[in-house]
């Protein structure tokens, strides 16, 4: 795990000045030290200068080429015998020398990389199939800048934090959700996944080197289940190496990744579940959350014979972890649900330096409510997140009226139904499953590794998602829901892995990651909003209705009913405004609306 980034400008220059360029890159570096740690290294050349940190030896490879040079930086790592490190990165530089940029399809791994070529004068940077890596840029001075992230491109001279109206709807319409290319900050931009950025002095464009194809399956139900269960063996197989532990809920998709784990080593795994003081006195079962998941992870500690740690984190470290939650993500989060994970994180990486995990599987397998309740599935919008209501709750009237942040919702939903990869002569009720499928695919899937990436880094962590395989995903995509849910939701995957977990573990109905019951967390979150609302220069007075924030506070709040996937509901919202406030503050944004 490392963290990248630099800048690059058609016209050069930045030898002429090395000392002013270095200074700079080591200020840029500075703010990705929690991602990669204290090692520094970096290249300045005539047109281009990169950075990278690191924990170890990795730095920023250069090798000779056509008479010139081209140097990389790589953070994370392929699943191919040149795993991680210095290793990987002259892989994958000598590849794109030797074959051209498009050969990082053939690539299997978690990477983000930029690649200068002297030569060409050209740089490049691109991201793994699924985006399991991030990986900013942003217009400027001429050029380019980028990083890992987008705290990074701030430091350099004279870029702006700013936020548009755009912005903004963004963070209040969508989030913690964005559209795949925003950056949310004015000018900042994501690399897409699976795609390649080429910057040189003709200009800028994306490419697309993979995406999901459409093509129809008559794979039958036991093939499917076979050919699922081979493709998760060689994902966990190929993610195993290094000082690892696993993240293990309960649950059955941090099970399997487990027991294969298991299967795989002579040692006990070591594992981790997360819950909160006194989850057993406030907890309330609700249509996502039905039960509480400690019975369960008994169960599979006893099954498994792991060596296994129960974390808990109280109300008020949860709470005072929020800004720093903000932070690791450089905008707005899932609340407590992103600062738990920090918190948790940092004491697995006191022993630990990667975890696995069983993110991805109810994306790729239909896990989730909207792909099972009629309701929710015929929702015109996102099926997770539609409560426009709850979501603009405590925005001023006239901000609400003048940033119309269901329409942009609306139409951010609008695009991505259009960009479905459907397939021609499949029936109404096929292309509903694609495009659900493809809709949290876009927008859940990413969130999610975002935040583990996110939080995990900051704490030092890395992590491998198993799940987030492009070849699982890629089969998984054509199968239809009658295949992935025979039996029961999941069906494929249990079916798949019958035998390795018992029926009573296999079959457990789908538990979200956990969040706090405690009402004491509630009544903290209120105070500490209505003190930063008190404050006169506190930035989100600009945005918010004192009064509006005040009566939702007073008024009764229901945990069932989430405003943002499964978890985010009042106490989360509360939260969500604590963390807009310390962003707008902490980054010092200008706000155009």
């Amino acid at each position: 795990m490392s963290g990248l980034t630099g800048f690059y400008r058609p016209s050069g220059g930045y030898d002429k000045q090395p000392e002013q360029s270095a200074a700079v890159l080591a200020d840029m570096c500075a703010a990705l030290k929690k991602r990669g740690g204290a090692n520094q290294s970096a290249r300045i050349l005539p047109h281009a200068c990169i950075a990278q940190t690191a924990k170890g030896a990795e730095t920023v490879l250069r090798v000779p080429h056509e008479g010139a040079s081209a140097c990389i930086a790589l953070d994370g790592e392929l699943y191919h015998s040149c795993g991680v490190g210095a290793d990987a990165a002259d892989y994958v530089l000598r590849l794109i020398l030797r074959e051209g940029i498009d050969a990082i399809d053939c690539l299997n791994g978690a990477f983000a990389g930029a690649a200068y070529v002297e030569s060409e004068q050209r740089l490049y940077l691109f991201r793994d199939h699924l985006g399991v890596k991030p990986l900013f840029f942003a217009r400027f001075d001429g050029g380019v800048l980028f990083g890992s992230e987008i705290k990074a491109i701030l430091r350099y001279p004279g870029f702006t934090a700013r936020v548009s109206r755009e912005g903004l709807c963004e963070v209040l319409g969508l989030g913690p959700a964005r559209r795949e290319l925003s950056g949310v900050f004015e000018d900042v931009y994501s690399v897409l996944p699976g795609h390649y950025a080429v910057f040189d002095a003709d200009g800028f464009h994306q490419v697309k080197y993979w995406g999901l194809d459409s093509f129809p399956s008559a794979e039958s139900f036991d093939e499917a289940a076979r050919t699922t269960a081979g493709l998760l063996q060689d994902a966990v197989a190929r993610r195993g190496g290094g000082r690892k532990c696993a993240f293990m809920s309960g649950g059955l998709d941090s099970g399997l990744v487990t027991a294969l784990l298991a299967t795989n080593q002579t040692a006990p795994v070591d594992t981790f579940s997360f819950d909160f003081v006194d989850s057993d006195k406030h907890f309330q079962a609700n249509d996502f959350q039905s039960q509480r998941d400690r019975p369960y992870v008994e169960q599979m500690v006893r099954l498994l014979g792991t060596r296994h740690s129960f974390l808990e984190c109280d109300s008020d470290e949860l709470a005072d972890a929020l800004e720093d939650a903000m932070r690791a993500r450089d905008l707005p989060g899932m609340a407590d649900i992103d600062a738990s994970l920090l918190v948790f994180a940092r004491r697995v990486a006191e022993d630990f330096d990667v975890a696995l995990t069983g993110e991805c599987a109810d994306e790729i397998f239909n896990g989730y409510p909207w792909f099972h309740k009629a309701d929710l599935m015929e929702t015109n919008g996102f099926p997770w997140s539609n409560d426009y209501e709850m979501r603009t709750a405590f925005l001023r009237a006239e901000v609400k009226d003048t940033l119309d942040v269901e329409g942009f919702a609306r139409g951010a939903y609008a695009a991505s139904v259009a960009s479905v990869p459907t397939l021609f002569g499949e029936d109404a009720a096929r292309a509903k499953e694609r495009e659900l499928s493809f809709l949290t695919q876009k927008w859940i899937m990413p969130t999610l590794v975002d935040r583990t990436d996110r939080m995990c880094a900051a704490a030092g962590l890395g992590a491998r998602v198993p799940f987030a395989d492009k070849r699982l995903v890629e089969y998984a995509w054509n199968l239809p829901a009658a295949i992935k849910n025979r039996g029961g939701v999941k069906g494929l995957l249990r079916a798949g892995f019958a035998g390795l977990l018992p029926e009573e573990l296999l079959w457990r109905k789908k538990n979200p990651y956990p969040k706090t019951y405690n009402p004491h967390f509630e009544k903290l979150l209120a105070a500490r909003l209505l003190d930063v609302l008190s404050d006169p220069n506190a930035p989100i007075r600009a945005l918010a209705d004192v009064d509006r924030v005040r009566a939702f506070i007073a008024g009764e709040k229901d945990y069932g009913r989430p405003w943002y996937g499964q978890l985010m509901a009042g106490p989360q919202l509360l939260g969500y405004w604590l963390q807009m406030n310390a962003w707008l503050k902490a980054y010092r944004i200008e706000i155009k609306i």
